[in-house]
């Protein structure tokens, strides 16, 4: 049966930001994609799931079983290393920038969405010593790229082996190309305003959220389970609001986290102007993480009377009474009992289980939040 299966699985590549013995979630550009694990998913290069942990680069092989994301097969990448010759490290790149002529090898949407500060795409001839990177050790499409240029190119060339992961990884600050805002897909930034109220007055991101650079307190920007996307914008290209905003909340950042990038809108408002991106003329709330929390679980004393509770703990440990017990691992096959006329409650043993399997039945368009320990009844 498993075979079967194995001709139209869909592909994708992340790294690995939570998991437990039924499921996992992966990140790639700041978006989640969760995947529930069967007895018969298989672990292409490693022996058992416990195996692999948090920040590795894995590839998941899967299906969606009634738009439950099924893991069929995990591989776990390995890194692709380069001549040590021509590594170049990021503490020298860092002081160093102006030296060098830093260019991007991925592809234009990766670049868009970020790049390291005065990086460039076109590769020409340059008095410069030329610095390449990709996205990171796992790279191998860029790192052959590299490797072409070492052949037939002339000049004095090197890599930044680690790329966008580990530019992110040691606190640094991103670009983003104001073009991302006038693609379909959803920008997955929490979008600041860095500007004063006068400045906004006159338009704003309608998805953006105020700061006031002044005023910037770290617990509206921190969290000890890693921080969120940012992408700050200020006026023009000439305004050093949307860079000094970003290094303030870089020094702020949990170590041992899975943070996400933080990063400045290349040209500020002027350039989202100039390529035709509709400003509104609006009020904008303030930023603070803890207003994004509430959407994704609820404390035990605002739990309703009507709502569905599900425990996703094992069937020893789960309460039958009062709640459905469903594990992570059945969700594919329990879904169609869900109410969809209810608020669902999800919990297990410390919210693993439940983040999960909220953020599966919240794409599906269930109305669902989660608890992170067992609610007493």
């Amino acid at each position: 049966m498993v075979f079967f299966f194995l001709c139209s699985l869909l592909e994708i590549e992340g790294s690995l930001s939570l998991i437990t013995s039924q499921g996992f979630i992966i990140e790639k550009k700041g978006e989640s994609f969760p995947f529930i694990i069967k007895p018969y998913t298989l672990y292409l290069n490693f022996d058992e799931i416990e195996e692999i942990i948090i920040g590795d680069k894995i590839k998941v092989y899967y299906k969606e079983n009634k738009r439950v994301p099924v893991a069929y097969k995990i591989e776990k990448l390995k890194k692709v290393f380069v001549n040590p010759d021509f590594e170049i490290k990021i503490s020298f790149l860092k002081e160093n920038l102006d030296n060098y002529e830093l260019v991007d090898l991925r592809d234009w949407e990766d670049y868009i969405y970020l790049q390291i500060p005065k990086s460039k795409r076109d590769f020409k001839k340059s008095e410069k010593e030329v610095v390449f990177y990709c996205n990171d050790f796992y790279d191998e499409k860029c790192i052959n790229k590299f490797q072409e240029i070492l052949i037939n190119g002339r000049g004095k060339f090197f890599f930044f082996q680690g790329g966008i992961e580990e530019w992110n990884k040691r606190g640094n600050y991103f670009y983003t190309e104001p073009e991302i805002f006038l693609r379909k897909e959803k920008i997955n930034f929490y979008v600041i305003d860095i500007r004063d109220k006068e400045e906004r007055e006159k338009g704003v991101v309608p998805f953006a959220f105020s700061c006031k650079l002044e005023e910037m307190d770290w617990k509206d920007f921190s969290s000890e389970k890693g921080m969120v996307p940012l992408l700050f914008y200020g006026k023009d290209e000439k305004d050093e609001r949307a860079k000094v905003a970003a290094e303030i909340v870089l020094k702020w950042r949990y170590e041992n986290v899975l943070n996400g990038p933080v990063s400045v809108l290349e040209g500020g408002i002027k350039k989202l102007k100039d390529i035709g991106f509709k400003l509104e003329k609006k009020e904008i709330p303030p930023f603070k993480i803890s207003n994004f929390k509430n959407d994704l679980k609820i404390k035990l004393e605002e739990l309703s009377k009507n709502s569905y509770f599900v425990d996703l703990r094992d069937t020893p440990d789960a309460n039958t009474k009062f709640a459905k017990n469903i594990k992570l691992a059945d969700l594919d096959e329990k879904i169609e009992f869900l109410p969809k006329n209810k608020e669902i409650v999800l919990f297990c043993y410390e919210g693993k289980r439940a983040k999960i399997a909220y953020l599966i039945l919240k794409k599906i368009g269930f109305d669902v939040k989660f608890i992170n320990e067992p609610p007493v009844f």
